[in-house]
Parts: C-alpha cells; sequence; structure tokens
C-alpha cells in the first residue's frame, strides 16, 4: 500500500507560450558572414562560410554550409 496521499486540488494551467522562438539550429540566427571558403565534397566543390550568430560571441561563429543557410529565409548574406 502506498503512501503517497491524493492530492485534490485546482492544477495551475499556463496559457501563454514563450516570447521568443527558437528555429531549428536551437535557438540561433545568422547575423553576418565573416569568411568564406571552397571545400570539395565527393565530386562537388562548395562553399563554406564562417557565421557569426546572433546573440553570441564572435569567438562561438561556426562554419557552416552556405546552402543551409536558406534555412533563414530573412538572412541576406
Amino acid at each position: 500500500m502506498s503512501q503517497l496521499k491524493r492530492h485534490v486540488g485546482e492544477t495551475p494551467v499556463s496559457s501563454s507560450l514563450p516570447t521568443h522562438s527558437d528555429d531549428v539550429m536551437g535557438g540561433k540566427e545568422p547575423e553576418r558572414i565573416l569568411d568564406r571558403t571552397t571545400v570539395k565534397r565527393g565530386n562537388n566543390v562548395v562553399t563554406k562560410v564562417l557565421v557569426k550568430w546572433k546573440h553570441q560571441l564572435i569567438e562561438d561563429a561556426t562554419r557552416e554550409f552556405f546552402f543551409d543557410l536558406k534555412k533563414y529565409p530573412d538572412f541576406n548574406p
């Protein structure tokens, strides 16, 4: 027999959503491109860019494939 007691009362329910939106990159949004380079990927040559993300330090910039930035329609490099 359980020693837990049944709780009787109202459960608070929140009807508001968070005010910020997180995108598929974990909340990241590109701010600007710091550098470009081309790399060979299979038989293709593609562009990789060093991306400075909004609300992050420049030291946290990451290299991304340029075509992956199409996920951000409001970003115009």
